[in-house]
């Protein structure tokens, strides 16, 4: 296999086999439940019915080895369309950085080095040049040399990303063919009676990132067999994409009181130690070690981040009677657990609404300095809001997913992170299985699955929210929202997987982010530059909406951040109020009553781009 062969490598290629061999599967499981009742009559007894009860056993174990045959093709299938998903990120990867470098890959995949130069090149070229002007006495120039040497790094770095893509898939191929080859030599066997492989549960998926088969997995236990692997095992199920919203739910919110009960129980302490270190920093008279000192520090910025992650989990609740915790992950998959603030910051998704059974859901994705500290109450009041402008059965999940740059942290290094979008790109892949996992769970017996997802992305959000529509499969998002995008991984739009008629973008007319230039070839690569992304305003296929028109010219900033309604009705004030109004109507202050007053205030104060995109939510647009 060389380079050629995998260029047009794409995720969604075996998705027509793969629902074919779906669909294989229920037949299969169909036929298997009719044999299973033939022969059930108890008034026939005698040498004929012995007859009839072997040729029925015959039939049930030859209807047993096809369905466990057609089961592992189906999972196999699936787990080759994953590979290929990673594959297709490579060839990007090694495709950028030849377009962006001047290099061409030949077909064997050999790169050679064109000797053009990029407008990066040439962009650090001129800038060299005049901070020589500048400061004469400042670095010598770069030799003609150097520039040999940069050059043949660069075509090795690019050599080696052609590689790396190769090596992936000749070793997806060679799995698939070994897994095909299995069944066709008949060594995939049935583990008990057609009863068994039809009732029973399926084996728990060895790829647990496969959103597909978790979920068909998690949908083959019996309720009894969720409610115990919640409570044996809450970290793995609380964030199992794939897994039911309910079951996530219970599991997170464990972990969490767990979490939150083991800090508070040293808040008093931890609160001390802080103080008295801070107090004493200068003379050192405090006799407390720097490591101590972070550590309380630490703890004391968790528990306050834990408690507001609990606030919007009871505001949630407070809309329309449930909210879920469909992410906790307190340390990044990878990282050590520090005692820091630059290397802590937790993951976490909560929803208004009830994810498992809503008509439609929104997700929103925060951008720069976003975080559960700072952001999760506030962001959940908007999506509660922009939920209920949406109206009918609409639930919203606020996902803090992913690391986004964090100015409240490092200032200069958040500047600098935000105009590269390796984070954004490693928070789109975690998007995309968040976004599968939604739209799997749905889709087992006795669930609605015709569930409609909608992704909102924000300033640095929407261009993680690029990265992850570019990646999820077809079929699973049904439209999306750019707004205050600084820009995204594309030039077209048929570069996400979204239906064409169904992505928007939106900026406000005085906001800042529309003074970033987005110039030069749009590179997709995990490292690109923010100034080469594709500006999704006016982006070919790309439908233009209203954002806000504000009048204070000096205000760009909040402009940026100002879209919609982010009026917290739970808060004590709008309670008071609004017990206050049903109180003047003569109507009793029942839950009922309180919620039908709350939904009538955010649907009364929408904001204009907050009613358009609820139309986009609720597909009436």
């Amino acid at each position: 296999m060389q380079w050629s062969d995998i260029v047009e490598w794409k995720e969604s290629t075996l998705e027509t086999e793969y629902g074919e061999l779906d669909g294989l599967v229920k037949r299969a499981e169909t036929w298997g439940q009719e044999i299973l009742k033939l022969n059930q009559w108890d008034d026939w007894q005698g040498q004929a019915r012995d007859a009839a009860d072997q040729q029925v056993d015959q039939i049930a174990n030859e209807a047993n080895q096809i369905l466990v045959e057609l089961r592992e093709m189906k999972r196999v299938t699936s787990q080759m369309q994953q590979r290929m998903g990673e594959v297709e990120g490579l060839v990007n990867d090694a495709t950028a950085h030849a377009s962006n470098s001047g290099f061409i890959i030949h077909s064997d995949g050999a790169v050679e080095d064109t000797g053009e130069q990029t407008w990066e090149a040439s962009y650090v070229n001129t800038l060299t040049s005049l901070l020589k002007i500048l400061n004469p006495l400042g670095p010598s120039m770069p030799t003609e040399e150097d520039h040999t040497h940069a050059r043949q790094e660069a075509v090795n770095a690019c050599a080696k990303l052609v590689e790396k893509a190769v090596r992936r898939a000749t070793e997806a191929d060679q799995e698939y063919a070994a897994a095909l080859r299995a069944i066709e030599q008949g060594t995939i066997t049935p583990a008990g009676s057609l009863q068994n492989t039809l009732n029973g549960p399926l084996p728990r998926p060895a790829d647990l990132s496969d959103t597909r088969a978790v979920s068909q997995w998690w949908d083959s236990l019996s309720r009894e067999e969720q409610e115990e692997l919640v409570a044996k095992e809450p970290k793995l199920i609380g964030n199992l994409n794939g897994v039911d919203a309910w079951a996530r739910d219970k599991a997170n919110r464990a972990v969490m009181q767990a979490d939150y009960d083991d800090l508070k129980s040293r808040e008093g302490q931890n609160k001390t130690i802080v103080e008295a270190y801070e107090k004493s920093v200068y003379d050192s008279a405090s006799g407390i070690s720097p490591d101590e000192y972070q550590k309380a520090k630490w703890e004391c910025d968790r528990l306050e981040e834990l408690e507001k992650l609990k606030e919007a989990l009871n505001q949630a609740s407070g809309y329309n009677g449930k909210s879920q915790l469909l992410v906790y992950d307190v340390i990044e998959h990878g990282r050590t657990q520090e005692y820091s603030e630059d290397q802590y910051q937790l993951h976490a998704a909560i929803s208004v609404g009830d994810v498992d059974t809503a008509d439609n859901v929104a997700v929103h994705v925060g951008g720069l300095s976003s975080n559960v500290k700072d952001n999760v109450v506030g962001y959940t009041a908007e999506m509660a809001n922009v939920a209920a402008a949406a109206g009918g059965n609409t639930a919203s999940v606020t996902w803090f997913g992913y690391d986004p740059p964090q100015m409240n942290l490092s200032p200069l290094n958040g500047i600098e992170t935000v105009t590269h979008t390796d984070l954004a790109a490693k928070g789109g892949k975690a998007l995309a299985g968040f976004l599968e996992g939604l739209h799997d769970a749905r889709q087992g017996a006795g669930e609605s699955s015709d569930v409609r997802i909608t992704g909102l992305g924000h300033s640095y959000g929407s261009t993680t929210l690029g990265y992850g529509l570019s990646q999820v499969r077809d079929g699973v998002v049904d439209s999306a929202v750019f707004y205050a995008s600084p820009g995204v991984p594309a030039d077209d739009v048929s570069d996400f997987n979204v239906p064409s008629d169904s992505v928007y973008a939106m900026r406000n007319n005085n906001d800042i982010i529309g003074y970033v230039p987005n110039i030069g070839s749009v590179d997709i690569a995990p490292d690109a530059d923010m100034a080469q992304m594709g500006e999704p305003i006016g982006m070919s296929g790309v439908q233009t909406i209203k954002g806000k028109n504000d009048p204070y010219v000096l205000s760009p900033f909040t402009s940026h951040s100002d879209y919609f309604d982010s009026t917290n009705y739970q808060s004590e004030e709008s309670m008071k109020d609004v017990l206050g109004c049903l109180r003047k109507q003569g109507l009793p202050e029942t839950e009922q009553n309180i919620q039908a007053e709350i939904l009538r205030r955010q649907q009364a104060n929408a904001t204009e781009p907050q009613r358009t995109v609820g139309e986009i939510i609720n597909g009436s647009k």
